[in-house]
């Protein structure tokens, strides 16, 4: 196992010619038994679902146009929190989108009753 890896020369750390998922180390001459893990994608690396949900929920509390943000934020969170259990980040985003999404929908409910209310009031008068 010899193969020189393609347009290297000097000594470092290279894509395993055997496995795709590691590094080796190429000491110039030879591949050694010296493995390391390949890099991890900083975009891999994000939770996405609970960065958008807790946009979503913050968007609920001020604009909630047909509940779509609330339900969005909170099926979002859901999404995040499960990433968040796989990856270890993102769950208080998650947390924070579900909570709000929450709230925008109280807040929704109770706009909803206040105008059926005050418009009963004036109907009855």
């Amino acid at each position: 196992m010899s193969i020189l890896p393609q347009g290297r020369n000097g000594a470092g750390w290279y894509p395993d010619p055997e496995a795709t998922d590691v590094l080796r180390w190429w000491d110039g001459y030879r591949w050694t038994d010296d493995f390391a893990p390949l890099a991890v994608d900083p975009a891999d690396s994000r939770n996405g679902y609970a960065t958008a949900s807790l946009v979503l929920g913050i968007v609920s509390i001020g604009f909630n146009v047909l509940f779509v943000p609330s339900v969005l934020a909170v099926a979002f969170g859901f999404a995040g929190l499960s990433k968040a259990r796989r990856m270890g980040m993102g769950r208080g985003l998650a947390i924070t989108g579900i909570v709000l999404g929450a709230i925008g929908v109280m807040f929704m409910i109770a706009l909803i009753v206040l105008v059926v209310t005050i418009r009963a009031v004036s109907v009855s008068r």
